[in-house]
């Protein structure tokens, strides 16, 4: 699926999560600083930190970082064995979580397995 996207629809759907994104906050205006990746795979390595919230749109997406802020993702596949200290709010297919999510419970929508392992 995500190989058919041309660039336009990539940008289409990361405008969409961006104002998704920016919506979602509590009743206080914040300042809205956050990072976009895109690529057919994505990765926060171990040791990295995101200090902004994080929007990611790829096939496979791998957060074995930190990211300070929320990360809002789609993709076909969502692996999180770091450390993300906001929200989870994500749409793939298959959706691991064996890290901590800070900001309270993931969301997420998925057409295949979702699955919540040892992180808190």
């Amino acid at each position: 699926m995500w190989r058919e996207l041309t660039a336009r629809p990539r940008a289409v759907l990361l405008a969409t999560l961006c104002a998704l994104g920016l919506g979602l906050g509590g009743s206080e205006p914040e300042a809205a600083a956050f990072e976009v990746r895109s690529d057919e795979v994505v990765v926060v390595p171990s040791g990295t930190v995101v200090h902004d919230d994080l929007l990611v749109a790829a096939r496979t997406i791998a957060i074995a970082g930190e990211v300070e802020g929320d990360v809002f993702a789609l993709g076909a596949t969502l692996t999180v064995s770091g450390t993300i200290r906001g929200d989870l709010i994500a749409a793939a297919q298959q959706i691991a979580v064996d890290g901590a999510v800070g900001g309270g419970r993931p969301r997420g929508s998925t057409a295949g397995r979702a699955q919540r392992a040892g992180g808190r």
